[in-house]
């Protein structure tokens, strides 16, 4: 293997030093910065890491002067073999001398002994690059070098000063040096017109550059997947910025044996992963040789995905299975439980069949659909479940080496997707390592469920803020003034302790043409107050970036319809929704994925920051892409109908179309009804019971809080057999049968015509279950009327479910008992029955408040904490109706100086404080959560968080004409004590 290869191979990164001269070659640089993100995509996914390197900027006046320039340039060119590309255009370029290197010259002439006689000739700085990298005959090249040059057209219209004076010694060294390019036939020369058309030629030969260093068959899946963990983990390299002050607490829990698993937590943005990095480069250097698998979650498609990569690499550690033979085995596994699943649905059909000739039609369609979901699954699932089956049984002997799982990003994890952990746990012997933002079902459940030992990431110090970005720069050979003053003023404002913010900026940053846009960009930063306002600027830079004919139009509307689907959206949605160009979409697409996460194939925003940041700087965008997405999705599917084949029996392939269409629109289309307040049609899907059935609880409480504020109800809800597609219809059609004679008739007739087949009629359990959970909401909605009314509605199928009856019941026992202070007979009713519903969550708190109300805070404590598990498993605990559960659990908290509960529930309660305040603080529910925050922040120390939010709990007491002794006491007792420390200081 060549010095070339080498370097590359070893490092699967195809880095480019592009050479030419600066000021002239603005445009051209400028057009490249399209296409490197669209070369970077290509890389990812064959496990390679792109890194062009621009110096356009990356060299300053003073480190020029010094000689610095040629040092950097010819060092980086070593580093980038053997990748290279030469623009050439109208200048020569700046010819350094002697006296320019200075105290560089005996250093860098023994470095390249070169040097010396390119001075005496007066070459160039961008010819000397052009020698060094592939030119010079004494420079090794061979066939593993990647280089091209390009050169501009004389059609190109440049405008004077950007040209060499005709007949001047420049002009005549710009022809040799083109000549020369021209005459060497190791590598491609082409010529370009335009900006546009260097582009497309750069981006072609690029694309051959990776086919040929790291061909797409080289590889298998496995290989690519591990590969490109390997490289986001060294993305994410520690020597960015010292993480030493964490050692102590990483040691401890490495050399304990108390706990398998390490949760490295802390607010969004603050360096989690930079640290997990350290610590897995800390895990391998140990002298016994560990072995660390690492997984970013928010890499992998889904769940399924992840355990099935750390399951393959753990046994490839083990040495039971190759990657390659795992896939092979994989295949062989699916295929076998495909001929079983055949036989085993040949007998189910049978019994369809039986079912069917006896006039039990239903339970014969149930049936045969469960067992076709259940057949696919399994084939579907095989490829995960059969070598974890294995390593469990591997596992089960003592592995000869330690063996760490580190899990990067598990912030989009579901409460369902937990049951990964839950797996995980049972391997033996296995150590992890994860990290997951406070307040998170998977930092909950990490805490509460695992019992993890928790290791919390805070700001960043000044110091390590000015390395992060140094370093960052360093890795494209940038660098800011050398007095550092641009570099403080980044540190010392709102962004400065947040590496992920930084990143996001710096990013950016690295594509601009001069020290002015620089300058300019870093004090419309450092005057930002928040992490908002920070992304507001990145996507006014993406818009500057891109004009309407360009994809502006595509950036913006992308971006506008990721902030209306929050849940996330694929990209061939976006493409056919938006009617997006190929191109259009290509070149702005890396500069939107930049600010979305993935969650499977979905793109979606990651933070209320982004939201917010999108629609303060987009707003004008979001009726029309609001109808955009209405009239994809509505017209993803109209009318479900009753599929059969050819033989008259359900077409289970076409029946699962059309329920994966209906789920698709359920994710999409009531929530982005609700954010545009089109009631109208947010009622209609609401009261569709299959629309209904697919809803989550959080979901369908949302939805009906927002319809019962616009005054509707349940009770006068239209037919819930129709789709809301055919509600439109028979609306328009109303006038119609009004003036018929036959109303009854035609109606039929209607129906009967859109259908093309009878409709689908909900059965009468359907109907019921429906009625039963919307009488969860009504009752926690205070819905009396609604309330009232589905019960008697349920009344036939509540004498069959006596269980449900009696929750119910218990819940309005419970209450009442409260109201009425029988503290003993409400206490007694925790001893009656347990479910897990959202009714026991209401009855314990209940039974905590009569406990509260006794003086017997441990009970009331532990009932409380019950209730609050029982929220966060239901998915309620951002229910704006249980503010009142939650403050009472954290005041309990607090009093006990229970700390654990008291970190879980305060970032919860701070959403809750963020999302509520926009509609102003005047109402009991505000008032109530700051005097909570406020008890909060002053237990646990947090004494100038306790300040604002006792002045906010003031104001809002002020403003609602209630007392304010408490919140003004409160305040002179926090500001009492701070006077006494600083004069103790």
């Amino acid at each position: 293997m060549s010095m070339n290869e080498g370097y590359a191979k070893r490092h699967r990164q195809l880095r480019v030093f592009i050479s030419s001269t600066f000021a002239d070659m603005n445009a051209e640089r400028d057009a490249l910065v399209l296409v490197f993100p669209q070369i970077k995509e290509l890389c990812e996914k064959r496990g390679v890491s792109f890194v062009p390197l621009d110096l356009r900027w990356g060299i300053t006046e003073n480190a020029a002067q010094q000689g610095r320039v040629l040092d950097t340039c010819m060092r980086e060119i070593d580093q980038s073999r053997p990748f290279f590309i030469g623009l050439v255009g109208n200048r020569y370029g700046w010819v350094p001398t002697s006296c320019d290197i200075g105290d560089f010259d005996e250093s860098l002439q023994g470095k390249y002994p070169w040097l010396r006689s390119a001075l005496a000739d007066g070459m160039s700085i961008t010819e000397m690059e052009m020698q060094y990298a592939v030119l010079r005959s004494d420079i090794r090249r061979d066939k593993h070098t990647n280089a091209a040059f390009y050169l501009r057209s004389s059609r190109m219209q440049v405008p004077p000063e950007f040209c060499e004076p005709q007949g001047s010694a420049s002009s005549k060294k710009l022809e040799l040096l083109r000549n020369k390019i021209r005459e060497q036939h190791d590598f491609p020369v082409r010529d370009y017109d335009s900006p546009q058309q260097l582009a497309e030629q750069v981006m072609k030969d690029l694309t051959q550059f990776l086919d040929s260093e790291f061909p797409a068959k080289e590889v298998s899946s496995c290989d690519i997947d591990a590969a490109l963990q390997e490289n986001i983990l060294e993305s994410r390299s520690p020597s960015l910025f010292d993480l030493s002050r964490y050692d102590n607490d990483f040691c401890s829990w490495f050399a304990s044996v108390d706990s398998n698993w390490l949760s490295v937590t802390g607010y969004s943005g603050r360096g989690k992963s930079y640290l997990l990095s350290r610590i897995v480069s800390q895990i391998r250097a140990q002298a016994n040789n560990p072995a660390v698998v690492y997984c970013d979650q928010q890499s992998m498609d889904n769940v399924e995905a992840v355990l099935e990569f750390v399951t393959v690499e753990l046994l490839a550690i083990l040495g039971v299975k190759t990657r390659h033979q795992s896939e092979r085995s994989n295949m062989l596994g699916c295929l076998g439980s495909f001929v079983v699943g055949l036989f085993k649905m040949m007998f189910k059909s049978l019994l369809f069949g039986i079912q069917w000739a006896l006039g039990n039609q239903q339970a014969a369609e149930e049936n045969l659909r469960g067992s076709y979901q259940d057949y696919l699954q399994n084939i579907v699932s095989y490829s995960w479940r059969k070598p974890l089956q294995d390593l469990a049984k591997r596992l089960r002997k003592q592995p000869d080496r330690p063996l760490f799982v580190a899990l990067d990003n598990l912030d989009v994890l579901t409460s369902q997707d937990l049951a990964l952990l839950n797996i995980l746990v049972q391997l033996p012997h296995i150590r992890y390592i994860c990290t997951s933002s406070i307040g998170t079902k998977a930092q909950i459940h990490l805490a509460n469920t695992i019992k993890a030992k928790e290791l919390k990431v805070e700001n960043l110090y000044v110091s390590q803020s000015q390395a992060f970005i140094t370093n960052y720069l360093a890795q494209y050979s940038k660098n800011l003034d050398e007095q550092g003053v641009q570099r403080d003023r980044l540190v010392h404002s709102s962004i400065g302790g947040n590496p992920r913010l930084l990143s996001h900026v710096l990013n950016l940053m690295v594509c601009f043409g001069s020290f002015e846009e620089i300058d300019n960009y870093i004090n419309t930063l450092a005057a930002v107050k928040n992490s908002q306002q920070v992304y507001e600027v990145l996507i006014q830079n993406i818009q500057k970036l891109f004009s309407a004919d360009e994809g502006g139009r595509a950036a913006t509307e992308v971006l506008m319809a990721l902030s209306l689907i929050p849940d996330g959206i694929q990209e061939e949605e976006l493409k056919e929704m938006l009617n997006l160009k190929p191109l259009e979409w290509a070149m702005v697409r890396p500069y939107v994925l930049d600010l979305c996460t993935h969650r499977g194939r979905n793109l979606m925003l990651p933070s209320h920051d982004h939201f917010q940041a999108v629609g303060a700087t987009l707003s004008d965008k979001k009726e029309d892409v609001a109808k955009k997405i209405s009239a994809y999705f509505e017209n993803l599917l109209e009318v479900s109908l009753k599929h059969n084949d050819f033989l008259g029996n359900p077409d289970l392939g076409k029946i699962n179309e059309d329920a994966n269409r209906l789920n698709r629109q359920v994710q999409v289309l009531p929530n982005l009804y609700m954010e545009m307040q089109w009631t109208d049609r947010l009622y209609e899907w609401c009261t569709y019971l299959a629309a209904d059935a697919r809803m989550t609880e959080t979901q369908r409480f949302g939805y009906w809080r927002t319809l019962f504020q616009h005054g509707y109800c349940m009770r006068k809800a239209p037919n819930h057999n129709i789709p809301p597609y055919l509600k439109h219809s028979i609306n328009g059609y109303a006038f119609f049968i009004l003036l018929s004679g036959n109303q009854d008739q035609n109606y039929q007739n209607y129906i009967q015509n859109i259908y093309k087949d009878e409709p689908l009629c909900a059965t009468d359990k359907e109907l019921q279950e429906m009625y039963q959970r919307w009488m969860q909401v009504a009752g926690v909605c205070h819905q009396q009327e609604d309330f009232q009314w589905l019960s008697k509605k349920t009344t036939r199928y509540l004498e069959a479910d006596d269980d449900f009856n009696v929750r119910i019941q218990a819940q309005n026992q419970a209450q009442q008992l409260l109201a009425e202070k029988r503290y003993d007979d409400l206490i007694a009713l925790s001893q009656q029955f347990r479910v897990d519903d959202v009714h026991q969550v209401m009855i314990d708190y209940f039974i905590a408040l009569a406990y509260e109300n006794k003086q017997d805070f441990d009970h009331a404590f532990q009932f409380l904490q019950t209730a609050f598990n029982g929220l966060n498993r239901h998915g309620c605990t951002y229910l704006p109706e249980m503010i009142l559960l939650l403050c009472e659990y954290a005041c309990i908290a607090s009093y006990q100086n229970r700390t654990d509960a008291m970190n879980t529930i305060l970032p919860i309660l701070e959403q809750h404080r963020q999302q509520q305040q926009q509609n102003g603080i005047d109402n009991i529910s505000m008032v109530t959560l700051f005097h909570t925050l406020a008890t909060l922040y002053h237990a646990l120390g947090k004494q100038d968080e306790a300040l604002r939010s006792a002045r906010l709990w003031l104001e809002a007491c002020k403003n609602m004409k209630l007392p304010v002794e408490m919140a003004s006491q409160f305040i002179a007792q926090i500001e009492t004590k701070s006077l006494e420390e600083e004069e103790e200081e």
